[in-house]
């Protein structure tokens, strides 16, 4: 590497650092301490490389404890509910987590969102306390909202909820609501009716 190509990565990677601990700070984060369990929290290898390094997003290159490659985004704090934000992006699939710290209990974060996309079609996951939506799109203007309420709260290992998101994503063509509610009831009732509190259907 020459030298102005090496100075340009030093540079870079200063800048990465320093937006970091920006970022960090704004939540009350120390860097490294508390930016390395976020990264064991989420999974990804806390190591900072200017490889892909967006600057005006944020967003930079990591890897997962089985070495597959994700591109890690900061997101500022969100002045409507005051947290932080950080999306971890690998392949198709975007997770969206909240990120807290508590004086005592010290760092936390909670999955917000999941997105998966493939070709024609983008499937949301929202989680929230007992409640779980999935809203799928497709290039063919067909539309469903999947809301599922739960007994307790609902985390990403929700019995059921993988099958449900690859059932969804399969849909190629309209479909009645009838016959996606029967689907994703029996799916509810064969593998997590403890939880399974309501289902609600709406096709546009």
């Amino acid at each position: 590497m020459n030298i102005s190509r090496e100075n340009e990565t030093n540079n870079i990677e200063s800048e990465l650092k320093r937006r970091i601990k920006q970022w960090a700070e704004q939540e009350g984060l120390e860097v490294p301490k508390d930016f390395e369990q976020i990264a064991e929290l989420t999974k990804i290898k806390y190591s900072v490389k200017p490889k892909n390094w967006k600057k005006n997003e944020g967003t930079f290159e990591c890897y997962t404890e089985d070495n597959k490659k994700v591109l890690v985004t900061l997101l500022n704090r969100n002045v409507c509910d005051g947290f932080s934000r950080i999306c971890i992006t690998e392949g198709y699939v975007t997770k969206i987590y909240l990120v807290q710290k508590d004086q005592k209990l010290g760092v936390s974060i909670s999955l917000e969102e999941k997105i998966i996309k493939r070709e024609d079609t983008n499937l949301k996951i929202s989680y929230s306390k007992a409640c779980i939506q999935l809203a799928l799109k497709t290039d063919f203007r067909f539309r469903v909202l999947v809301t599922i309420d739960s007994t307790k709260e609902v985390k990403e290992d929700f019995k059921g909820l993988a099958q449900i998101e690859e059932y969804l994503l399969e849909i190629h063509v309209p479909t009645q609501k009838e016959e996606i509610l029967y689907i994703i009831n029996e799916v509810l009732e064969s593998t997590n009716p403890e939880m399974f509190k309501e289902l609600t259907i709406t096709v546009f």
